[in-house]
């Protein structure tokens, strides 16, 4: 979830995140194309961590996943401000159209739950490109 995040950077709930993939007993898997045909092997990950690359293909419940823990991190940051500590995450993580976005799915998630042939595991959404102009 934040693998892109400059070190320096709290990375808010990614220990859970990461966490979560393992609890449905599989790793998430990632394709190259929509059709689920091309998985990517290190190389591709270089070249999409570079930029090179267009994205990749994740998982529903990789994206629902996401979501999830993307407004738990905005809740740590809002609760550390609280308490008077600098809260500090990238633009991006706190982005509203993101966050909005985000809610849409979830609640998109919720509503047709399994209604498609695969549902949780169906692969479906296009993971955009690294964001490295980002800095909390």
């Amino acid at each position: 979830m934040w693998a892109w995040y400059p070190p320096h950077c709290p990375h808010y709930a990614n220990d859970a995140f990461l966490t979560a993939a393992l609890d449905d007993g599989a790793p998430w898997h990632y394709y190259l194309d929509s059709k689920e045909e091309v998985l990517p092997d290190g190389e591709d990950w270089r070249r999409m961590l570079d930029n090179e690359v267009d994205g990749v293909y994740a998982e529903q419940r990789e994206h629902l996943t996401h979501c999830v823990y993307m407004f738990l991190g905005a809740g740590m940051v809002l609760r550390e401000r609280n308490e008077g500590r600098e809260g500090r995450a990238t633009q991006r993580a706190l982005e509203y159209k993101h966050l909005q976005h985000c809610a849409g799915m979830l609640v998109e998630g919720l509503r047709h739950g399994a209604d498609t042939e695969k549902g949780w595991w169906d692969v479906q959404t296009k993971m955009p490109k690294v964001y490295y102009d980002q800095d909390c």
